[in-house]
């Protein structure tokens, strides 16, 4: 059974992947963000950073040149890709258990 916070029949680690392929700007972005709050020694939060997304004043475009929009579902995954290209960054945010955990310890 999925946790709780997680819709069922969706794999976060694989909408994390799609997403990143597909917005190479946003990524930079999500991974600016936490550098620097952990640089600031503040806790990282990927729901925040996928809200800040979201502002009209953050706007990234797609390399297709469509706007894009973060899929909550795709959270937990993003975090966890995060971690695994920066893991400097892991005690910064707080985990709980996903589904995209032992997906992407698979890939």
């Amino acid at each position: 059974m999925p946790p709780a916070h997680e819709v069922p029949g969706r794999d976060p680690a694989e909408e994390a992947r799609k997403w990143k392929a597909a917005n190479p700007d946003g990524w930079d972005q999500l991974v600016q963000f936490a550098f620097n709050d952990h640089r600031r020694g503040r806790r990282c939060s990927i729901g925040f950073y996928c809200e800040l997304l979201r502002r009209p004043e953050y706007h990234v475009n797609r390399v297709d040149g469509c706007p894009y929009l973060v899929n909550n579902t795709a959270r937990s995954g993003l975090v966890r890709l995060l971690i695994a290209a920066h893991p400097q960054l892991e005690e910064s945010f707080e985990l709980r258990l996903s589904r995209a955990d032992a997906t992407l310890k698979e890939a």
